[in-house]
């Protein structure tokens, strides 16, 4: 079954969590179970990142379709989002990297004002 599903996210420290729980509940109505815990970790990344280093309220669009899941987290900062090296002890600094090791294919885009990341996750 395919399905698109949308929700805004106010940024704070709450919003990841929520935005798992969103991902997992729209694979679970699309009835694609498979990757579940992979979608929930791209986008608990994805959406970290945009309250970390985005601006505003964060959009998040999970849709299945085929058998594959496209994420894509949009906020209001135009600046281009991209993996920096994180030091080897560092908290930081290795969401792009995690999204890019778990999901098929990964980009950002200009959206409006500001810009959205998204990532492919295979079926």
């Amino acid at each position: 079954m395919d399905i698109r599903a949308r929700t805004t996210l106010q940024p704070v420290v709450t919003a990841p969590a929520a935005a798992r729980a969103f991902a997992r509940d729209a694979c679970l109505r699309a009835e694609t179970t498979d990757r579940v815990e992979d979608v929930a970790l791209v986008v608990s990344e994805l959406v970290t990142n945009a309250i970390l280093h985005g601006l505003g309220n964060v959009t998040l669009d999970v849709v299945v379709e085929n058998g594959g899941v496209r994420i894509e987290v949009g906020d209001a900062d135009p600046a281009l989002g991209r993996p920096r090296a994180a030091a080897a002890n560092g908290e930081s600094g290795r969401g792009l990297l995690i999204v890019a090791r778990v999901a098929a294919r990964w980009g950002v885009r200009r959206d409006g004002p500001g810009k959205v990341v998204w990532a492919d996750m295979p079926g």
